[in-house]
């Protein structure tokens, strides 16, 4: 009784699309961003690639990581796009 109750709003949380395209299979890229896309569950820091909004934003992907092979039928090497989409986690 008599006791105030006060309520912050936090700002809202950033979303974040990133699309990579010409990744190498085998390549040192297609190997950081498999191992993303398996940690889903997992928050992990993340520069865009922007000028405007250096960061770095801790995010967590909000969907699976979309894999598509570039070309359907490669003359030399098989090259992928990724497609991360994620929200800014809380600290």
């Amino acid at each position: 009784p008599g006791g105030t109750a006060a309520l912050e709003i936090a700002p809202p949380r950033r979303r974040f699309t990133l699309d990579v395209r010409n990744v190498l299979a085998g390549s040192a890229d297609y190997t950081l961003l498999d191992s993303v896309s398996q940690a889903r569950a997992r928050s992990f820091w993340y520069w865009p690639p922007d000028t405007e909004d250096a960061g770095p934003y801790l995010v967590r992907l909000t969907q699976d990581v979309q894999r598509v092979q570039d070309f359907k039928a490669p003359a030399v090497a098989t090259y992928y796009r990724f497609r991360l989409e994620m929200l800014e986690d809380k600290l």
